[in-house]
């Protein structure tokens, strides 16, 4: 089982890809709702898609030390294994987000912002799938490996979006909530858990017999 300090740091990456997920969601709620009282809502959505992605990062650094540290095993060695290069995804995926929250304080055309947010999703979730139960077989399936990041990132998105959007209704009561576009997003997340969790309950079953 793994040490507290890793279990800790592994929940931090979770929350950090959530608050990243969770805001990039939410600053494109905030910016389809009109009022004058939405752009302090939309700048903290922001904050929280780049603390959250900065945040996973850096929790990942550390993990990645203290397991070098606990294991015995070179850099070299740990890097230039499967684990280097799923561990390499991920990275990037958190980084790629926070750059993509950015989009409007650099100047980048909406289309690059998008490009950047599914990118950055796609790398961070699916880094983060590999790196879990879906990569400890010899020869992965990428369909497990694809339900499971698609799991992962819709569930993250929901939730730190969901509490993100709370805490503004709460804390800035805006004149139009952007709740009444939550929804959609809402059900497709739902529809990519549900869908995906049956994946992976099927495919534990037969790798248990």
């Amino acid at each position: 089982s793994p040490s507290p300090l890793e279990a800790g740091l592994r929940w931090l990456l979770l929350l950090g890809l959530s608050g990243a997920l969770g805001g990039a969601l939410a600053i494109r709620l905030l910016g389809r709702t009109a009022g004058s009282d939405i752009g302090r809502a939309e700048l903290r959505a922001q904050r929280l898609s780049v603390g959250g992605a900065l945040t996973g990062a850096a929790a990942a650094v550390i993990l990645l030390v203290s397991q070098i540290t606990t294991s015995g095993t070179g850099v070299v060695a740990l890097w230039w294994r499967s684990y280097g290069a799923r561990w390499g995804l991920r990275e990037a995926g958190l980084l790629l987000l926070a750059l993509s929250a950015t989009r409007r304080a650099r100047a980048l055309p909406a289309g690059a912002g998008r490009l950047l947010l599914a990118a950055g999703a796609a790398l961070a979730c699916g880094g983060t799938a590999l790196l879990g139960h879906s990569g400890t077989t010899a020869a992965p399936s990428l369909t497990r490996a694809i339900a499971s990041a698609a799991h992962l990132g819709a569930a993250a998105t929901r939730a730190g979006s969901g509490v993100f959007l709370a805490l503004v209704l709460v804390l800035d009561r805006p004149r139009r909530a952007p709740t009444r576009h939550y929804a959609p997003g809402a059900l497709a997340g739902v529809g990519a858990v549900a869908p995906s969790s049956l994946r992976s309950r099927v495919v534990h079953v037969v790798d248990v017999r």
